[in-house]
């Protein structure tokens, strides 16, 4: 698809049209989802009051449980099972978003957040106690896909609520429509800021499902020179993982895991699961690449990274919440630290001079959103995010005296402002939870400065970082090519001819085309 035509079907999303349908809707709709079993009102009632959601046992899947104990093990410590207002950092942007737009306009947050409420119509008021509104996306969200969504996003689904036979057509009933093939994920993980939204135009907004459809994971992306295998949302995200004997969905002695691991380690500190925390920082580790190469100058180090394992942009999900950045340690003979770039505060604040990996939405006054207000945004200031196998290259300069550098690829799911603003109103246990934000080491590189990386590879992923730079970089990317010496690669002429181009040479370019032509094997689709 060209990029038109995605922005094109991109600029669907605008219609109302575009919404969740619910099919029975109403009452009997909101029960199905709920289930028949799990926790009573006053439990769930009682466990919000003392900590400000309810973590007990889950709702909507006790039915489920009896022939699927492995899965919704898994989906109960998942994200998506806290996604509704059994999430705090959720409720407290969800409450100024409803302040602002109405509840006709907090459909836009509540289709993918809040099914088991929204399925009653509009949200008139926030009350969080209730089990509907702590149920999160049950088991029959997504296993009631009556078909596919289409690319739009916005909630673009339909749920066929029809009861769910037990033997004969259970499988087919509950068997979720698009999920070989992304499109059940990007139902959600699209957005698009319409003008009820914007309240003046339309905007992009999170979109994880065309970061990836348009990423050479989805065998898409001409621009990404160097090619992954290919993989779905399902495979990166749901693997097969083992299952007990109990479990009656298993084929092979395996099950897709239902955690749908992802980036959600202050969800697990929340509610202090260990086992769900270490899952995802296991998860994250090494997603990202470090390569240590020397700059054109003395005194300069320049990091290359390389999204290897994000099967999207790196970090996904909300643009302004979400905080990845490089901690750069320069130490002496001796070991000492003689500089430190990109550290966090003793409040938690990351330093303002910090190089961060993500884009930075900004307000309508041009100053950054710190508390999740999406009506607010107006534009993006800059996007530092890395899609899959585009490596990018950034610079330091190395203080007197420096022998050694050390780098790190930290994320912490939420910005600390931003947990100062969503934790405020919890009881004091949960509070205390909520703001320590956990910090995870996604990988790091450690080097003499004396002897930085100068390998074929490392050459070829410096060169090629630098062809997406600026301009004045492209005769050095060149050059950098060359020094390779990798000319069976075609990423290595491909490369060579993006700095080419950008060096005005479009004969030179053309030929190095050729030359990738001339190989033995194919060249990148």
């Amino acid at each position: 698809m060209s990029r038109l035509a995605a922005l094109l079907l991109g600029a669907l999303a605008i219609s109302p049209a575009w919404a969740a349908e619910f099919v029975p809707a109403g009452e009997a709709g909101q029960q199905r989802l709920l289930g028949p079993r799990g926790p009573d009102e006053a439990t769930v009632a009682a466990n919000v009051a003392r900590d400000g959601y309810h973590a007990g046992e889950p709702i909507g899947a006790g039915a489920c449980a009896r022939c699927h104990p492995d899965v919704t093990a898994q989906w109960a410590a998942s994200a998506h099972r806290f996604s509704s207002f059994d999430n705090p950092y959720y409720t407290a942007a969800a409450r100024g978003f409803h302040a602002a737009r109405g509840p006709e306009g907090f459909t836009f947050c509540a289709d993918c957040h809040d099914p088991a409420l929204v399925v009653m119509g509009p949200i008139e008021t926030i009350e969080t106690s209730s089990r509907a509104a702590q149920a999160g996306i049950g088991c029959l969200v997504c296993h009631s896909m009556a078909e596919a969504p289409p690319p739009t996003g916005n909630a673009a689904y339909t749920l066929q609520l029809d009861p769910v036979p037990i033997g004969d057509g259970h499988a087919e009933r509950v068997r979720p429509a698009g999920a070989a093939n992304g499109l059940l994920c990007g139902g959600c993980h699209r957005v698009g800021l319409d003008e009820a939204v914007s309240g003046d135009r339309w905007r992009r907004g999170q979109d994880d499902h065309f970061g990836w459809y348009d990423s050479a994971y989805a065998g898409n992306g001409a621009d990404a020179i160097l090619r992954p295998s290919p993989a779905s949302c399902i495979d990166c995200h749901m693997p097969r993982v083992l299952a007990s004997r109990a479990e009656k969905g298993a084929k092979g002695g395996y099950v897709r895991d239902h955690r749908a691991l992802g980036a959600g380690a202050a969800l697990a500190r929340l509610r202090d699961d260990g086992e769900h925390l270490a899952a995802t920082e296991a998860f994250m580790r090494d997603a990202v690449s470090l390569h240590l190469t020397p700059g054109a100058v003395a005194g300069v180090v320049e990091v290359v990274l390389v999204n290897r394992r994000a099967g999207h942009r790196f970090p996904g999900g909300v643009q302004d919440q979400n905080q990845a950045w490089l901690e750069v340690t320069a130490l002496g003979a001796d070991g000492e630290v003689i500089g430190r770039h990109g550290a966090l505060g003793p409040d938690g604040v990351l330093a303002p001079d910090a190089h961060r990996i993500r884009a930075q939405p900004v307000d309508p006054d041009v100053d950054p959103l710190v508390e999740r207000a999406v009506h607010r945004q107006r534009t993006m200031v800059y996007d530092t995010g890395l899609m899959p196998w585009r490596p990018r290259a950034v610079r330091y300069a190395m203080p007197e005296g420096a022998t050694h550098v050390r780098v790190r690829l930290l994320y912490r799911q939420f910005e600390q402002r931003y947990a100062d603003f969503a934790c405020a109103e919890l009881p004091d246990a949960p509070r205390a939870r909520c703001l320590d934000l956990p910090v995870t080491e996604v990988t790091r590189a450690d080097a003499p400065l004396d002897a930085l990386a100068d390998d074929p590879e490392t050459l070829l992923l410096h060169g090629l970082a630098l062809t997406d730079g600026l301009a004045g970089d492209a005769q050095r990317a060149d050059e950098l090519l060359v020094r390779s010496g990798l000319t069976d690669r075609p990423a290595m002429l491909l490369g060579r001819a993006q700095a080419a181009a950008a060096l005005g040479r479009t004969d030179a370019a053309l030929a190095l085309i050729d030359a990738v032509d001339r190989l033995p094997h194919p060249p990148p689709s």
